[in-house]
């Protein structure tokens, strides 16, 4: 608020290397973010190959965009899916957890800037319909049994990690 004496400043003229308004962004262009899924503790993102017995487990994944130019990606826990493997057997698929919370949330994501996922707790058990995700199931083998973890986020695939369990 001012008075009626101040003349109002002139809008800045805009420029090359403005940055680019909501309006302006569009949709990421397929091949040009990339995802990795991590295993590990929640606190910093800690990932770890060697999950030590009796210690909770976490799960997120970090995305960048790899293009030159910010872009809107579906970032929600609709798109989001986790999968936990051994050889050819499936252990664990966030597909089989309650997804009734689930949202849709877009996200601007700026070139070459890492983003990480909320951490989300593994409960180290076999996913299935019937119990979905909870302590209900088996436990997963223990003892040093190797696991990979992968995440797909709106399409797009990670690479598989390695993980032993103890």
């Amino acid at each position: 608020f001012g008075s009626q004496n101040q003349v109002a400043e002139p809008e800045p003229e805009p420029t090359a290397t403005a940055e680019a308004t909501a309006a302006e962004v569009t949709n990421c262009q397929p091949g040009v973010v990339e995802v990795e899924a991590f295993i590990g503790r929640s606190e910093n993102h800690e990932a770890l190959v060697n999950i030590p017995e009796g210690e909770p487990v976490f799960l997120w994944y970090e995305i960048t965009n790899t293009g030159l130019v910010d872009c809107i990606f579906d970032v929600g826990t609709y798109a989001t899916f986790f999968t936990i493997t051994s050889g050819e057997q499936v252990f664990f698929s966030s597909r089989d957890c309650d997804r009734e919370g689930d949202s849709k949330f877009s996200k601007i994501l700026k070139p070459n800037i890492v983003e990480k996922s909320v951490p989300g707790e593994w409960l180290k058990v076999y996913s299935s319909s019937e119990y979905q995700c909870t302590d209900n199931n088996r436990p997963a083998p223990k003892g040093g049994a190797q696991y990979e973890i992968m995440v797909e986020v709106s399409g797009v695939v990670s690479d598989k990690k390695l993980f032993y369990l103890f």
